[in-house]
């Protein structure tokens, strides 16, 4: 089989980009089940090619070109709507605690409310018709 790549020298075509051969390289490199990248490929471009055979085709795709195109496809800094987002007041001023106290406080609120009364220990005595209850020790 011949090689595509020149040797160290200028001459020849360079160095091929790594090659993802199968769904399964191509989802694993963007860290994606094979359905979703299969989805991309239909419905927003992904460059995926297909090398044909006689009755189906193998796919295979260059990392540099896929990581090109998701940076593309990612969302661009939106300066306006940065600009809308605004805090609502009754968060933003008028918390005094920070987060930690707040969760201290009520930690120590739900350990009062759910506390159990004490318990006093019992004991089992026999009534004059032979019935044994518990009661509480007098001590």
């Amino acid at each position: 089989m011949p090689d595509d790549r020149a040797p160290n020298g200028s001459e020849g075509p360079s160095l091929p980009d790594k090659k993802l051969d199968s769904w399964k390289e191509i989802a694993a490199h963007l860290g994606r089940d094979q359905r979703t990248v299969q989805r991309w490929e239909k419905t927003e471009g992904m460059p995926v090619r297909r090398h044909k055979h006689p009755k189906k085709s193998t796919v295979y795709a260059y990392a540099s070109e896929i990581d090109a195109w998701f940076k593309e496809r990612q969302p661009k800094d939106d300066p306006a709507a940065d600009a809308a987002f605004v805090l609502e007041p009754e968060v933003a001023d008028t918390e005094e605690e920070t987060d930690t106290e707040a969760v201290v406080s009520a930690t120590q609120e739900n350990e009062k409310r759910a506390a159990p009364a004490p318990v006093e220990p019992a004991v089992a005595v026999k009534d004059l018709q032979g019935h044994q209850r518990l009661e509480a020790n007098g001590d």
